[in-house]
């Protein structure tokens, strides 16, 4: 589409289709020779060097090749009556993808490369659904690409938004919406040398003759949800522009191409958002919900969940007397006071050692409100396992446990990976800057620094407060290169949506700057601060007035603790 609306053809893909029958297989394939397709079924009948991806009740994804071409292969299985009863009324699931991905394909939509469909009906077993897809062996899902390519230059960043914009655009042009769309729906290969953006999982696509606007923007909303941390506004535009030009049809509703980005920039927004919080609701309620990622706890007076991979004998043995865990030959006590204990546990039959917390009992008036509230350990499991859907880094929480007297909460404990030399970012920072040249350059100060601004910008995007974000909760690596793996710890505090979020993000930013106060210098902060907001249009068109209240709220923390403002070491 250029300037004056006028409608671009988009090219089709030559797409040829034929039946097949062999034996109690029937399908269609693209393209077909006798060699492919004995092959292929071969292939799908004995699976010998088959990769499987993933695997549930009635799909399964897994990689195969035949004839040197890497493949993949989706199973779509029918084990429950009201599986089979659907596939009845509607189709089976790999015919409705199968007949999504043709379509999408004929009309040019960027997707693998569909290679056959086959159902099998033997005289035994339940019906069997198969379609065949051209493997992406350099594919990367998008926020995977994002974030591993950080070397990745302004070019291709803007090559990649515009291929997505074009992508989205072709979709819904053919009048197709996706069913499932989210980010890890949209796969980035360099095939043609740039980044080119694939839309994945085609068998919740629906087709219409046209589709409404209000359709279009929540589906853009939802694929783009939870990109805003790489979403620059220019990013943003140049997307939108390619998405109009791939779609052609902006004039009806729009009097300008600028017009119609500036409101569809607007409502993605708001869709996107609306989007990624449901989404993340849904992901997050999975941890407290027995299935493949999380089990079940049953010990005695004890009740919890564990991890999946963490489930093992050994594990429920030492988890029957929680407490034993702080006393035990195994155990090296790190902390007890009244109110929690902490030790480094090293179990026979692990792997690993964990971090074994415990909140220990309190006053009546505690355990009266722990009745309309979660315990302290499981607001810990809920929000480490927040932080590890958003992709921030925190040590791996392997179980929680609470011991009730019906409604009464006795006591909780918690269990995560133990970090070997895990140091507090304050006492680090303090060690580098005293430490000679050599052994702690300034520039890998600079990038510990960036890191951790980037660290706090990622939690406070996603409107979420740490609560007690001192220098000691942000957890080093220092065997690690710079900038040392920086992970939250101590989520004790951890707010998922706070009321007050300005003031709680105001009081993170000066819990940090009060914890390495002496240590730093206060170019060092300038430089944390512009990294920290130079992605939030509105924190840094305000930033003055931010920083004047970061410096005051820091300040009258001094001041209490020291009857004044110390001096910064040199």
């Amino acid at each position: 589409m250029n300037s004056r609306g006028t409608v671009q053809p988009i090219p089709r893909a030559d797409f040829a289709v034929k039946p097949f029958t062999h034996g109690a297989w029937r399908g269609e394939i693209v393209s077909p020779s006798s060699d492919l397709l004995e092959a292929l079924l071969s292939m799908l009948e004995s699976p010998s060097d088959a990769r499987v991806l993933k695997e549930g009740r009635a799909r399964k994804v897994w990689v195969g090749a035949a004839l040197g071409r890497g493949l993949l292969i989706k199973e779509y299985r029918t084990p429950r009556w009201e599986d089979r009863l659907a596939a009845l009324l509607r189709g089976s699931r790999a015919a409705l993808e199968w007949r999504s991905a043709k379509r999408l394909a004929e009309q040019g939509v960027p997707i693998p490369q569909p290679i056959l469909w086959g159902e099998h009906r033997g005289a035994e077993g339940e019906p069997r659904g198969v379609v065949v897809f051209e493997f992406i062996a350099d594919g990367q899902p998008i926020r995977e690409f994002m974030n591993a390519d950080s070397r990745l230059s302004p070019e291709m960043r803007r090559a990649m938004f515009v291929s997505l914009g074009s992508a989205l655009g072709r979709l819904h042009r053919a009048g197709a919406e996706h069913g499932d769309a989210h980010p890890g729906n949209l796969l980035v290969t360099r095939r043609s040398g740039k980044p080119e953006v694939l839309i994945l999982d085609l068998h919740q696509v629906r087709r219409r003759r046209t589709l409404p606007w209000r359709k279009r923007l929540t589906n853009l909303g939802q694929f783009l949800a939870g990109q805003g941390e790489y979403l620059s506004t220019g990013s943003k535009q140049r997307c939108l522009q390619a998405y109009l030009e791939a779609l052609g049809d902006w004039s009806p509703p729009f009097p300008s191409e600028r017009e119609a980005r500036r409101s569809m920039g607007r409502a993605v927004e708001f869709f996107a958002h609306r989007a990624f919080r449901g989404h993340w609701r849904s992901r997050l309620a999975k941890c407290v919900r027995e299935g493949k990622r999380f089990h079940r706890l049953r010990l005695g007076e004890y009740s919890g969940w564990v991890r999946a991979e963490w489930d093992s004998p050994a594990l429920s043995e030492a988890l029957a007397d929680p407490n034993a865990l702080f006393s035990g030959p195994c155990s090296t006590l790190l902390k007890d006071t009244p109110t929690t204990s902490v030790a480094r546990v090293a179990l026979p039959g692990l792997l690993r050692p964990l971090f074994a917390k415990r909140y220990n009992r309190k006053g009546p008036w505690e355990r009266i409100k722990n009745l309309f509230r979660r315990s302290r350990a499981m607001k810990v499991w809920r929000s480490a396992y927040a932080l590890e859907i958003l992709g921030i880094p925190t040590p791996t929480t392997v179980a929680v446990l609470e011991r009730r007297k019906g409604p009464l909460l006795l006591e909780s404990f918690i269990l995560t990976e133990w970090i070997e030399g895990g140091v507090g970012y304050d006492d680090f920072y303090r060690e580098s800057r005293r430490a000679p040249r050599g052994q702690a350059g300034a520039h890998d100060l600079r990038v510990l620094e960036l890191a951790v601004a980037n660290l706090f910008r990622a939690l406070h995007s996603h409107g979420i407060s740490h609560g007690d974000l001192k220098g000691r909760n942000v957890l080093l690596d220092p065997n690690a290169p710079a900038p040392h793996a920086p992970r939250l710890v101590d989520l004790d505090a951890m707010t998922l949506r706070p009321m007050r979020f300005r003031r709680a993000r105001i009081n993170d930013l000066s819990r940090l700057l009060f914890s390495v106060y002496e240590a730093t210098t206060p170019a060092a902060w300038v430089r944390f601060f512009r990294e920290y907001s130079r992605r939030d249009a509105a924190l840094w068109r305000d930033r003055r007035r931010w920083w004047s209240a970061i410096r005051r709220r820091t300040a009258r923390k001094l001041i209490e603790k020291h009857g004044k403002i110390p001096e910064r070491e040199r």
